[in-house]
C-alpha cells in the first residue's frame, strides 16, 4: 500500500471488485481527492484502477466474495476491522450489497464515525421464499450498521420503504439521482465511430442494430432478449443483434445458438469494455429486458449516445426511460412484448431518431456528471465539516 498524506481528512471507498469503482466512482475520487485522503479497498489488483491511483488516492486489495460463503465473508469482515482500526478513517463509504454488509459492519465495531452505503438494486428483488426473505434481513443489518444511506434514484427509495427495509426519508438522493451521472461529452453521437465499428463487424450502414451491454446475467434478461431476437429476426432481415459483456451466468451457449441461427446477423463481443460508447455509436437501439435493477448507469449512457431504448417496465428503468418518449417499455420476462416493442421500433426510423434526440436531451439535463459530483462533494463537505476546494 502506498504511503499518503496523513494531514487531511479520510475517506475509504469499499466495493466488491475494481470495476465497480472504476466505472462508478472515478469522478468522486477525481474531485474528492482534491480535499481528503482516499482509500479503494476492492477484490483485484491495483493495475486496474487506471489513473485514479496518486498521492492522495491508495489501494488496498482484499478478496470479497460477490456470492454467499460465510467462512471467506468472515475472514473479510475480520480484515476489514483490522483495516479501519490501523487507519482510523473518518469516513467509510460502500457500494456493493456484500462489501456494503461487511464494511458497514466492520466500521461500525472499529469506530469509524461516518458510514456511507450506496444502494444501487437489491438483489432480493428476483429471488423468492427464504433466500428473498433472508437478504432482505441482511440489507436491514447494513442500515442499522449505517449513519447514511444513499440510493442512485428515487423509486429505488420508494421500493425499499414500501418494502420495510428502511423508513421514509433515511435514505437520500443526490442530485436528481445515478451514482455517478454522464459524461455527455465522452457519450455523444459519433458518425465516424459507427461507420468504423459496422466495417469492423461487416454490418451493414442501413442495418438495424440492437445492443445489450452488460453483464451477462438471468436476472438481467439476457435469455428473454436472445428469445425476442429470435422472433423479430424472423420476420425482420434487417435488424442486426450486438451482446457486449462478461457472462457470469453460462449464457454464452443460448447467445451461440441464436448466432447460428442467424449467421452473421448476431455479434458477440466478450469481456469487460473500456469503451461502451464505441458500441453504442454503431447501434441504434439499446435494449435492457432486465429483472431488476437500481438506476441503470449503462442506460443513461446509451441515451445520452441518442439511442432509444427498449427496455423492462421495473422500478429504476421506469426512472430512465418515458415510454413514448425516449424509448418503449416492455411487460418484465413477456418476451412476445418485448420482441413486438423492437420489431415496432426497428422498423420506423423516424421514431428511433425522435426517441434517441429526446433521450440525449434528458440526460444532459437531468444527469450530466458535473451535476452528481458536485453533489457529492457537497455531501461530503457537510458530513466531515471541511470546506470544498
Amino acid at each position: 500500500m502506498m504511503q499518503i498524506n496523513n494531514n487531511h481528512k479520510k475517506i475509504c471507498f469499499v466495493s466488491t471488485i475494481t470495476n465497480s469503482l472504476i466505472f462508478f466512482m472515478s469522478p468522486h475520487v477525481l474531485e474528492l481527492s482534491k480535499t481528503y485522503v482516499i482509500t479503494l479497498v476492492a477484490r483485484g489488483d491495483a493495475s486496474e484502477l487506471g489513473g485514479v491511483l496518486s498521492k492522495q488516492v491508495a489501494f488496498q486489495p482484499l478478496n470479497i466474495e460477490r456470492d454467499i460463503s460465510p467462512w471467506r465473508d468472515f475472514l473479510a469482515l475480520i480484515k476489514l476491522i483490522t483495516i479501519f482500526h490501523k487507519h482510523k478513517f473518518d469516513c467509510v463509504h460502500s457500494l456493493t450489497p456484500k462489501a456494503g454488509l461487511l464494511s458497514m459492519i466492520a466500521a461500525r465495531f472499529a469506530g469509524v464515525p461516518v458510514r456511507v452505503h450506496t444502494f444501487t438494486g437489491q438483489v432480493w428483488v428476483s429471488k423468492t421464499g427464504i433466500i428473498r426473505w433472508l437478504l432482505k434481513q441482511l440489507d436491514k443489518i447494513l442500515i442499522w450498521a449505517a449513519t447514511d444511506l444513499l440510493a442512485d434514484g428515487h423509486e429505488q427509495v420508494d421500493f425499499l420503504v414500501h418494502e420495510g427495509i428502511s423508513s421514509a426519508g433515511r435514505i437520500k438522493v443526490l442530485a436528481n439521482g445515478s451514482i455517478c451521472g454522464v459524461d455527455t461529452t465522452r457519450f455523444s453521437p459519433n458518425e465516424t465511430m459507427r461507420k468504423a465499428l459496422r466495417s469492423r463487424f461487416q454490418i451493414p450502414q442501413e442495418g438495424v442494430v440492437v445492443l445489450y451491454l452488460g453483464r451477462l446475467k438471468r436476472d438481467k434478461g439476457v435469455e428473454d432478449l436472445c428469445s425476442a431476437f429470435n422472433l423479430v429476426a424472423k420476420s425482420d432481415p434487417s435488424v442486426f443483434l450486438m451482446v457486449v459483456g462478461q457472462d457470469e451466468d453460462s449464457l454464452e451457449e443460448r447467445v451461440s445458438e441464436v448466432a447460428i441461427k442467424f449467421p452473421g446477423r448476431v455479434h458477440r463481443v466478450v469481456g469487460v469494455t473500456q469503451t461502451p460508447q464505441h458500441f453504442m455509436a454503431a447501434s441504434d437501439i439499446f435494449c435492457l429486458p432486465s429483472h431488476r435493477e437500481g438506476l441503470n448507469v449503462t442506460l443513461l449512457e446509451s441515451a445520452s449516445m441518442s439511442l432509444p431504448a427498449v427496455a423492462s417496465r421495473i422500478y429504476g428503468v421506469t426512472e430512465v426511460v418515458v415510454d413514448g418518449e425516449t424509448g418503449m417499455l416492455h411487460e418484465q420476462k413477456n418476451i412476445t412484448d418485448l420482441a413486438a416493442k423492437l420489431q415496432k421500433i426497428a422498423a420506423d426510423r423516424e421514431m428511433r431518431i425522435k426517441l434517441g434526440v429526446a433521450a440525449r436531451k434528458r440526460v444532459m439535463m437531468l444527469y450530466p456528471q458535473t451535476l452528481v459530483v458536485q453533489a457529492m462533494s457537497t455531501f461530503y463537505a457537510n458530513k466531515l465539516n471541511t470546506k470544498r476546494s
